[in-house]
């Protein structure tokens, strides 16, 4: 027994299901958080490679940049790390911001501070 659909039944069904396939699909890309985190649980936050990328700006003491090129040897910085290096900072009566106003995509933050981090090895080569 062969089952005929017509073409307008089946595009009527097909059309709306597409769709609604495609509506989640890009609402859970949309919502979501895993591209506000590293994939490492121990690193720190994206705001915090951006704080890090400000500090870089304001001309730092020798302590803080040696802290950090201990910090950042292995690509990676981890909470205690960055609390370390605030805790530099708040000595010499500098403050360390971080803004956590808006969600800052974790690999763009990275990549901002790594590039920050670059631009003042090569002004500073004395590192």
């Amino acid at each position: 027994m062969k089952i005929n659909i017509p073409r307008k039944v089946l595009y009527g069904l097909a059309a709306p299901a597409l769709i609604l396939y495609i509506a989640l699909n890009l609402h859970v890309y949309i919502t979501n958080d895993s591209k506000y985190y590293s994939e490492n649980p121990d690193e720190a936050l994206a705001e915090f490679y951006i704080a890090l990328a400000e500090q870089l700006k304001n001309n730092p003491n020798t302590e803080f940049i040696n802290k950090l090129s201990e910090s950042y040897r292995d690509k990676v910085i981890d909470d205690e790390e960055f609390m370390a290096l605030a805790r530099i900072q708040i000595e010499q009566k500098k403050l360390i911001t971080v803004s956590y106003k808006e969600k800052i995509v974790f690999d763009n933050a990275k990549a901002k501070f790594a590039e920050s981090w670059e631009k003042y090895q090569n002004e500073n080569p004395v590192l």
